[in-house]
């Protein structure tokens, strides 16, 4: 895999996590 490739998904997972944590909060 590339580097890039690697850093998009670290990113989506950041994103899907910081969204998850949001929403427990929220509720």
């Amino acid at each position: 895999m590339s580097k890039s490739t690697i850093i998009q998904q670290q990113t989506r997972q950041a994103i899907t996590a910081a969204t998850f944590n949001a929403t427990i909060h929220l509720n």
